[in-house]
């Protein structure tokens, strides 16, 4: 995907800086290389363009797309490619002035590329993340969910089912089954419920970021509070009982205060990110 950074530059007066950091995992060689810094860029991109937080597998399908995209690409067409890099990197000394002229542009730039064909992996991984960001699954007069919320909760999920030693990602059956439990029983949740999860796909982010990137000791302290969810479970169904047991609220309210100390934000552009979350 080729962003249309001349037009930012020119409209915005800005300094490129060196990104805060060192992704060099090679994900398409030749030449220039391709590595993780630029995949990752253009993930921070997309979800500042759409106010979202992409869920894991959401990246790493994008990552395999780079992966096959960029080995066939051209020299000037990778060039093209790591030009994310460039505007990453202005987007550190920006106002939010200025980052709101950038999101309107990038949301411009990545629908025009939609219709570009099919084997652009950004416009492909875009139009995903705008119908799951759109779909609202459940809703009342003051709340609602959407798909991507809940995408990231069904990974929120399977990782605490992990831990407790099953699997980690949910099946088909599963998330579905979840949907139609969520879709079923929203309106008649309490408030604190259908709040904790309203806005989940950025809840997830800043538990992510505690996860990988908070102090050993309290990691270890929350690990183990999250594995205590399935332990003893075997099968997994939805209810109102266990889906209150998988809501650890002041858990979570930790890991996030956690993750903005860190330098994070659950929603918005983040100028020096703490490193990968993935």
């Amino acid at each position: 995907m080729r962003i249309r950074l001349f037009f930012v530059i020119m409209l915005i007066a800005l300094t490129s800086q060196a990104f805060a950091q060192d992704l060099s995992e090679v994900v398409a060689s030749g030449t220039p290389l391709i590595t993780m810094k630029t995949v990752n860029n253009h993930l921070r991109l997309m979800e500042y363009a759409l106010g979202t937080r992409l869920t894991t597998a959401q990246k790493e399908i994008f990552l395999n797309s780079v992966k096959t995209e960029c080995s066939q690409m051209e020299p000037d067409e990778k060039k093209a490619f790591m030009e994310a890099d460039i505007l990453v990197a202005s987007m550190t000394t920006m106002s939010r002035d200025q980052l709101e002229v950038v999101r309107n542009v990038l949301k411009s730039d990545f629908e025009e590329n939609v219709g570009q064909g099919p084997s652009d992996p950004a416009a492909q991984l875009f139009t995903s993340v705008v119908n799951s960001v759109s779909k609202v699954v459940a809703s009342t007069a003051s709340e609602s969910l959407s798909l991507q919320a809940l995408e990231a909760f069904a990974e929120y999920i399977g990782y605490c089912r992990n831990l407790a030693g099953g699997d980690k990602k949910l099946s088909q059956a599963e998330r579905d089954s979840l949907q139609k439990y969520v879709t079923a029983s929203y309106e008649k949740w309490p408030l604190e419920r259908r709040v904790s999860l309203s806005d989940f796909d950025g809840k997830w982010h800043m538990i992510k970021t505690a996860l990988k990137f908070g102090k050993k000791e309290k990691i270890d302290a929350w690990t183990s509070k999250l594995s205590e969810i399935f332990k003893g479970t075997v099968n997994l169904e939805f209810s109102d009982t266990s889906i209150d047991k998988m809501i650890l609220g002041s858990l979570w309210t930790e890991m996030t205060d956690v993750a903005i100390e860190l330098g994070e934000n659950a929603l918005g552009w983040t100028a020096t990110p703490t490193g990968l979350i993935w």
